[in-house]
């Protein structure tokens, strides 16, 4: 088991931006499961929509069964993107993708924002989409103007990745030019799919040379922010109940761990300045280790983290 640490601590000093980048990836993710919009290379739709520790109207309010939250594409914030020289979006749209194979003959979605009649009516709503499965179209369809549920019956066929284009919109009798989409589902022979999103996710924004994630609750409260550059990931428990995650805090490396179901941090672990942390992986569902390089030796070592104490 050490010499597969000490050959992961090789490759990291080999290639660090590739070893501790996300594959790219800007979205949310949590166990088998990632959500993700085509606006790109932000959280959410701004440069950086983060206020005030939380995200307002995210991407995870669309599969949390509450019809009185929504997922808000600001369309204005996107013109004001196109203003300074951003190229406009081809197509607005989201995606799910799951690791294994799903089957669904139905998708349900929850027009525009369903919590007051009048807020439905003041922002825009969807009524055309382009489903596609895995890249390839396989239906379009076009929704009525109304609060409520919408079912779209789909071709019974297995896919990993759902995408649902934004092809039609109808304008809010409002100013905001909010595009509102207030719950999704999919169903197989009249039983739901479940998508298994805890309550606390990640979002991942990646870069160049790595990237930065954030801790979320499903509503959008900032738990934390880690690094997902020169080798920083983020690990979930094999159970999925905890996920742990590597940030700076004053010029030193610490690692933090948190439920997932609360949602919270439970504990924070700070490295010597003189140690660089390179990894962390879970060993059990209450015993994370780390892989540190100990800059004054030059040597790899390993610690571990336990007990983690997350009552229910």
């Amino acid at each position: 088991m050490k010499k597969s640490w000490l050959a992961l601590g090789m490759l990291l000093v080999t290639l660090p931006s590739l070893a501790r980048a996300d594959g790219g990836f800007n979205g949310y993710q949590w166990p088998g499961w990632k959500l993700s919009t085509s606006e790109g290379f932000n959280l959410e739709t701004g440069d950086s929509n983060v206020r005030d520790n939380r995200v307002a109207f995210p991407l995870t309010q669309l599969l949390d069964g509450d019809p009185n939250t929504t997922w808000v594409w600001d369309d204005a914030a996107w013109k004001n993107r196109e203003r300074r020289g951003v190229k406009p979006l081809k197509t607005r749209s989201l995606s799910l993708h799951s690791d294994k194979q799903l089957i669904a003959d139905e998708l349900w979605l929850m027009n525009g924002y369903n919590k007051r009649a009048d807020l439905f009516k003041r922002n825009d709503r969807v009524v055309q989409i382009r489903i596609n499965f895995d890249s390839k179209h396989v239906k379009t369809a076009n929704l009525s103007d109304k609060m409520g549920w919408h079912k779209i019956t789909l071709p019974r066929r297995a896919f990993k990745s759902l995408t649902v284009e934004l092809t039609g919109i109808r304008k809010g009798a409002g100013p905001d030019n909010d595009i509102c989409l207030s719950e999704l589902a999919l169903y197989n022979r009249g039983r739901k799919l479940n998508f298994q999103m805890p309550q606390a996710v990640v979002y991942s924004l990646a870069y160049c040379c790595g990237g930065t994630g954030w801790l979320l609750s499903r509503s959008g409260r900032v738990l934390t922010q880690g690094m997902l550059g020169e080798g920083a990931s983020v690990e979930w428990s094999p159970d999925g109940r905890r996920v742990a995650g590597i940030n700076g805090v004053d010029g030193k490396e610490q690692v933090w761990i948190a439920d997932s179901l609360r949602p919270r941090i439970v504990r924070r672990v700070d490295f010597d300045k003189k140690s660089k942390l390179y990894s962390i992986r879970w060993k059990s569902n209450r015993t994370l280790e780390a892989l540190t390089f100990d800059l004054p030796n030059g040597k790899y070592r390993e610690r571990l983290l336990r007990p983690i104490h997350s009552p229910i």
